[in-house]
């Protein structure tokens, strides 16, 4: 049995739902009857009732014996619940919500490194997560970890020594370029792996803050970079905290809370909902903050 979230939760999230705007003008009512071409694409992402939970296990012992030797916990947290949207090609989506929504169960669920529970996902095309740090190694150089990475992802010595200098030019992290990688700031760290994962060619990108590794020159170089992809039919899911670089660069936000699917629409309608809703989330004080995040984890957990 589900447990329902309680009436102050509903109410924040009622608040916060989409409501009918009134009062049209003729202007906006003919731009809103001409056919929209991104309606035309091809889907590239479809969800369907899309559901993902995991076992929850009281102990380390409870762990064990259901891993070798089967059976359900007694609980399971619903991490996604009931998504159903279709994101076209070309379109560059922006993920938002709190730490612990569910964003980065949905975005395993499109990458295909996670199955889920109920529902399904189709994904037209390959799907690139961009990880920044992931598959570098301290003790290698700059140089060093582009050739080991990129060999991770599959490339040959021959398409490596081809795309080597492009990623040295685009981390831009000078000298340091020939330097192990423990010399490096968090920073520089991340540019280098982000520069490296930018060089995939994949139909569906999944960026998670990617543009928060460096200053405003390598942020703008990167939304460059990702206008360029989706000029050329990428689609891009772009998971971030920043309202700021979603509202410049995305065509739609999906908005998610507690697992749940909120909105997904133009970035300054979600983003007017969103910023009130944390506003009201900022207006608790810490005990009613803490009771309000327990709510909606209750609201997560079934048997």
């Amino acid at each position: 049995m589900i447990y329902t979230p309680e009436p102050d939760d509903v109410r924040i999230r009622e608040r916060n739902m989409i409501k009918p705007i009134e009062g049209i003008g003729k202007a906006r009512e003919r731009r809103m009857a001409q056919p929209d071409p991104v309606q035309e694409r091809k889907i590239s992402v479809k969800a369907d009732s899309l559901e993902k939970a995991y076992d929850i296990y009281d102990s380390e012992y409870q762990k064990t014996i259901g891993l070798f030797f089967g059976g359900k916990s007694k609980r399971r947290f619903a991490a996604v619940t009931d998504m159903t949207f279709e994101i076209r090609s070309g379109e560059v989506i922006g993920v938002l919500g709190i730490n612990g929504s569910g964003k980065s169960t949905l975005m395993k669920l499109i990458a295909g490194s996670d199955t889920p529970t109920k529902g399904d996902i189709t994904v037209d095309g390959e799907v690139a997560l961009l990880a920044a740090t992931v598959g570098m190694d301290n003790m290698l150089t700059g140089i060093e970890n582009i050739e080991y990475k990129c060999l991770l992802l599959g490339y040959s010595k021959h398409k490596i020594e081809q795309i080597k200098k492009h990623v040295i030019d685009f981390a831009d992290v000078g000298v340091f370029i020939n330097q192990p990688l423990n010399a490096y700031s968090s920073g520089m760290r991340a540019r280098l792996g982000f520069a490296i994962s930018i060089s995939v060619d994949p139909d569906v990108l999944i960026i998670d803050e990617a543009l928060s590794v460096g200053d405003a020159t390598f942020s703008h170089k990167c939304i460059t970079k990702f206008k360029a992809m989706k000029k050329s039919g990428k689609t891009i899911f772009y998971v971030s905290h920043s309202v700021a670089n979603m509202s410049e660069f995305c065509d739609r936000i999906m908005w998610i809370n507690a697992g749940r699917l909120m909105m997904l629409d133009k970035p300054r309608i979600v983003l007017r909902s969103y910023k009130e809703f944390i506003k009201e989330i900022n207006e608790l004080d810490s005990y009613h903050r803490k009771e309000l995040v327990q709510r909606w984890e209750k609201s997560r957990m079934y048997v």
